[in-house]
């Protein structure tokens, strides 16, 4: 293709020849972006016209310097116009005005005050060159672009991310042949610092995205020492990608493009369960509220368009959800900051595009499950319903009708605010506290010191209200545990109970109250004080459980978690019931320590002999179930279930042994047994409704556990 040359062209001719003509060029200047695209279309006009080359090569020398403007309104009029001038005479080579922008704006030979002007005067070059439609036409000059927005991205400090988004807004523009023969060997050492910066990667995902033939698996394990880009060990790396970039964009109010394109290359490498769960939930949601939380909020909406159902419903169910909920409920004040708009968008876009009624009606029902209390988050008279198929409108207006008629909480994705669950935490010490202590002196660490009883508590009316506490507590016990509603936990799948949304039992934050209140004497009196003994077992519960935590940040096991459940709730009874529970106590205490001598001996040989004389700790765990089964408190025979479920998967033959025993009725060796029950008719009847309607829950649990057990472990030959 062949260049103009003009001679020398004196700037005083052409402005006593046409003054019109130079009046575009001060129009390109103007901040009104309207002017600014009249002067550019009467530029080119006027160009084609009059035909004339000096006027031509006057143009392109006036728009190569307006792309260092000292007006930095006016450097992308300049840029604009550049790229369309050379779209329309295409007989002017993009490499003669790529070596004049860079002769133009040389940064080596600049003047250190207008080092900032020259930068912004090669990018917008690039930027006019690639807006010309011309450059995948040029393999050469894409090389000469892409080097120099190389030298350009190590000033961040005034470019920050622009000359990498330009990169990869060049191959998005090229074809596979051009990267491979052309672009690769330069970009080389740009992809294999993909987890340096964000834009880095960016441009490694959209090279992957554009370019599969030539970014193989083999050639990532050149480049980045791994085939995949989503793995266990770039975990770390991708979340601290996505923070930096949602730090980035936070004034922007934009979900970063590489989030987009991390989720996309998860669902083509097969891992989106790992970047979802670990790069997400236990990644960005650990960050503090604000853009990581959004990031992760407009990442949910965006994803919609490409997940299977079962995806839909897994995340929609999950924790970015609660979030997402916690901040529309939290964020209704007029000065915060809403992402509800947003969000109704994405729904409405996903709907409106999507042809299938059964991702609608999953995406419609999880949006409407999302409650706060009991109460629905998205609006009553939600717009997107508009978008819905026919069919998946029927059955959305179905599933309405039966929730309305037949409420089922379990399906519910309910959310509580911090101020809500501060709520919830104050409800139970405030009953506690009039419960089992009484006021002597108020004291401000303990508000509920702070309003007596106008006429003290009868023992009739604390029985009651200790009833009542416990009642309250296995309330709390039946919330879902945060972690498991993260992992997307299907909505029938048994949840473990008692859990606050942190992850800390309920149960755990009360232990810690009575604590505060123990250590207060000369404030708070209990109701039936603890004996030197028995404040003794109380102490050492509290030590138990301090180590069980500490133990469980390095590593979570059922075993830590039922004995931490079985501690805490024998703890609470010591109020209740101290003499009879402390006997509990200590069998729980020394549970433990078996446990832990057992532990200790796996490091080193044991005879078979050693090992029959020692039992596991599930059996002696087992025997304390059965022994607080026979308590009467629903509350502990909840617990109870709980424990034993979680520890189902390690019961022992002798343990089941043990559980059958009680169940068989022709059993009378009450001194194996770890249950006694007294029935000298041996036909079950008992004198009182309320005792034999005990008795047979006693049983129904044990039935269950025993089922469980079988079930979890495939016995099914009763050992012995």
């Amino acid at each position: 293709m062949s260049t103009k040359t003009v001679g020398p062209v004196r700037s005083a001719g052409i402005l006593q020849q046409n003054r019109v003509f130079l009046d575009f060029f001060w129009d390109l200047a103007k901040p009104d972006q309207e002017v600014r695209l009249k002067a550019i279309e009467d530029l080119i006009q006027y160009l084609k016209a009059n035909n004339k080359a000096n006027e031509l090569e006057y143009t392109f020398k006036r728009l190569v310097d307006g792309l260092a403007h000292s007006r930095e309104a006016a450097r992308p009029g300049f840029s604009l116009a550049l790229g369309q001038v050379l779209n329309a005479f295409e007989d002017v080579t993009l490499q003669s005005t790529l070596n004049r922008i860079k002769q133009k704006h040389n940064l080596q030979t600049v003047k250190k005050n207008l080092i900032r002007n020259a930068l912004f005067g090669n990018f917008f070059g690039v930027l006019a060159l690639q807006q010309s439609g011309r450059l995948s036409k040029e393999p050469q000059v894409v090389l000469g672009c892409v080097q120099l927005l190389q030298s350009l991205s190590q000033h961040r400090q005034h470019l920050r991310d622009l000359p990498n988004k330009t990169m990869v807004d060049i191959l998005n523009e090229i074809s596979e042949e051009v990267f491979e023969e052309v672009l690769l060997s330069a970009l080389q050492a740009d992809l294999a610092a993909a987890f340096r910066t964000p834009e880095q990667l960016q441009l490694l995902l959209v090279a992957l995205q554009r370019f599969p033939q030539t970014l193989k698996p083999q050639k990532l394990k050149k480049l980045l020492g791994s085939s995949t880009i989503i793995n266990t060990d770039n975990i770390p790396k991708l979340t601290q990608m996505l923070n930096t970039a949602a730090q980035s964009s936070k004034k922007d109010h934009v979900l970063p493009a590489v989030a987009l394109d991390l989720l996309k290359l998860s669902l083509k490498e097969g891992s989106f369960q790992l970047f979802w769960n670990h790069a997400i939930v236990k990644g960005m949601l650990k960050e503090q509220q604000g853009p990581a939380h959004y990031l992760c909020f407009r990442l949910l909406g965006s994803s919609l368009p490409y997940l299977s159902i079962a995806q839909l419903k897994e995340v929609l169910r999950g924790e970015v959800m609660k979030h997402y909920g916690e901040h529309v409920v939290s964020a209704q004040k007029p000065d915060r900051f809403k992402l509800a708009p947003e969000m109704e968008v994405y729904v409405s876009d996903f709907l409106q595009g999507c042809q299938d009624p059964d991702k609608q009606l999953a995406v419609m029902v999880s949006f409407s499950s999302l409650t706060n209390q009991g109460y629905p988050v998205v609006p009553s008279v939600w717009r997107v319903v508009q978008h819905l198929q026919p069919v998946a409108l029927q059955q959305y207006v179905a599933w309405l009708k039966k929730m309305f008629l037949q409420p089922q909480q379990d399906e519910l994705l309910d959310i509580s605010t911090h101020k809500q669950k501060g709520n919830q935490e104050g409800k139970q010490q405030f009953v506690f506290f009039h419960a089992f202590f009484t006021t002597k002196k108020p004291s401000a660490d303990i508000p509920e010191t702070n309003n007596k009883l106008s006429v003290p508590l009868d023992d009739g009316t604390r029985g009651v209200l200790i009833n009542s506490f416990f009642g309250l507590l296995l309330s709390m016990h039946h919330m879902p545990l945060a972690e498991e509603v993260g992992e997307g936990a299907s909505v029938n799948s048994k949840r473990v109970l008692g859990v606050t949304a942190d992850g800390t039992m309920w149960i755990y934050h009360l232990v810690q109250y009575a604590q505060v209140l123990l250590k207060q004497p000369k404030h708070v009196e209990c109701s039936q004080p603890f004996s030197p003994e028995q404040r003794q077992a109380w102490d050492s519960m509290l030590e138990s459980v301090a180590n069980l935590k500490k133990k469980a940040k390095k590593e979570s096991t059922a075993e830590n978690s039922a004995f931490q459940q079985l501690f805490l709730l024998v703890g609470m009874h010591l109020f209740k019931a101290p003499e009879e529970l402390l006997d509990i106590m200590k069998d729980l205490q020394s549970c433990v320590d078996k446990a832990q001598e057992k532990k200790a001996k796996k490091k080193k040989k044991q005879t078979a002999a050693q090992q029959e004389e020692e039992p596991e700790w599930v059996e002696v765990m087992v025997d304390i179930l059965l022994s607080l089964l026979s308590q009467p408190s629903r509350h502990i025979r909840q617990v109870c279930k709980t424990v034993f479920s979680s520890i189902c998967p390690n019961v022992t033959p002798a343990a089941l042994n043990a559980i059958l025993d009680v169940l068989d009725p022709e059993k009378d060796d009450e001194e194996n047994s770890a249950v006694v029950i007294t029935d000298d008719t041996k036909s079950l009847k008992k004198e009182d409704e309320d005792d034999e309607e005990m008795e047979v829950r006693f049983y129904g649990h044990l039935s269950t556990f025993a089922v469980n057990v079988v079930s979890t472990n495939h016995i099914c030959d009763r050992p012995g």
